[in-house]
């Protein structure tokens, strides 16, 4: 089936009549001479999506005219002039007026602290001027070739967006050192692919450096409140450019110390504590009950001797001796006679050949101590 695009191939052209010209391009349909425009033959009485020929004319110049206005923006003296308003102190910028355009096209400047090149902004040198207050970096971004930004030694403060330097993917050097900026560094600053210096020392930045992996040729973050380890991009500069950060650690300062991180892994759980605290306490409860268990149960027992009584003596020893088993006294033989004197409690006595005697008491009391000690050592153990 043929397409209405193949029809209207086939349609005759007629020119446009100059009656039906728009009031906004009559001026340039109706030039004459080398200025003419060829002339324009639309199908008649031919409807385009809708419109007539009219309406369509109207539309492409709209949106023409839009496309113009929208790709014009501010000029350079109005970006600057914003981001002017925004600092506080600005004496030292008081050359900076719409009167007059901060580049020239001899590379020469009109305003303090702008740096052109052919007739381009190039950088931005605002040192040592007193400016205040918090910068507009995102306004700064209308200029996408920046190259150079240098702020060094005022009296900016607050925090940096993270996002400030989105966009600015030629600038190679940022110089931000000698103020008061406070807060985590940008990390738009590792997405920019020609840094090559980089100075924020002497400012109140805090947190952890970004992982800038850049080949920088300058770079220090001295005297600031950062922490955390050393990314691995930056391990190979000078220690001096990390001075006077207590908390940060790694190659090339001191390595980190990982103990305190892992302390609490090492901690036993307070479960385990527990558990290790109820059984010592059920042991020491079961040995004290056994003790009172043993004492009464002597108390109630009548006095006896505990040892055996000794052999007799034989006969022939008698004859020999002189003895006469009748005749003995308790006296006469210490070691054979235990028997308990009267109103004293039966004693439990344990004896060796090599060791002075010990009582029952003494042997659960060394028995406690023994159990105690190794409990002890494994509670010692379990929380290094």
């Amino acid at each position: 089936m043929p397409s209405k695009l193949h029809h209207l191939s086939k349609l005759p052209l007629h020119p446009l009549p100059p009656q039906h010209y728009s009031p906004l391009l009559k001026p340039f349909l109706t030039a004459k001479g080398a200025h003419a425009p060829p002339p324009v033959r639309v199908p008649p009485d031919y409807i385009i999506m809708g419109f007539d020929y009219k309406t369509s004319f109207f539309l492409v110049f709209l949106l023409v005219s839009l496309h113009f206005v929208a790709s014009s923006g501010l000029t350079d003296s109005e970006i600057l002039l914003k981001f002017k308003d925004s600092l506080s102190n600005a004496s030292a910028l008081s050359d900076w007026s719409d009167k007059t355009t901060p580049c020239t096209k001899n590379n020469e400047t009109n305003w303090v602290g702008v740096i052109c090149v052919d007739g381009i902004l190039w950088g931005l040198q605002l040192e040592n001027m007193g400016l205040a207050g918090k910068i507009d970096l995102e306004t700064l971004q209308a200029f996408p070739d920046l190259k150079t930004l240098s702020i060094m030694n005022n009296n900016f403060d607050g925090v940096i967006p993270l996002d400030a330097f989105d966009g600015m993917l030629k600038l190679k050097k940022v110089y931000l050192a000698q103020n008061k900026f406070a807060g985590a560094i940008p990390s738009s600053l590792t997405a920019l692919p020609k840094l090559l210096e980089l100075r924020l020392e002497d400012n109140r930045f805090t947190g952890q450096l970004p992982d800038l992996t850049q080949n920088l040729q300058s770079f220090s973050v001295s005297n600031n409140a950062l922490e955390g380890p050393i990314p691995a991009g930056l391990s190979k500069m000078d220690s001096s450019s990390f001075s006077g950060n207590k908390g940060l650690c790694g190659p090339p300062l001191k390595e980190c110390n990982t103990t305190n991180s892992n302390s609490d892994s090492k901690k036993p759980p307070v479960l385990r504590i527990v558990i290790i605290a109820a059984v010592v306490g059920l042991l020491l409860g079961a040995i004290v009950a056994a003790f009172l268990f043993l004492l009464r149960r002597r108390q109630r027992q009548p006095s006896a001797s505990i040892e055996a009584p000794p052999p007799p003596i034989p006969s022939n020893l008698k004859k020999k001796t002189g003895f006469k088993e009748e005749n003995q006294s308790p006296s006469s033989s210490p070691d054979h006679s235990v028997g308990s004197k009267k109103g004293e409690a039966p004693k439990l006595s344990f004896v060796r050949d090599d060791r002075e005697r010990f009582d029952l008491p003494d042997l659960l009391k060394a028995s406690a101590e023994i159990l105690g000690k190794r409990l002890l050592r494994v509670l010692l153990q379990s929380s290094t």
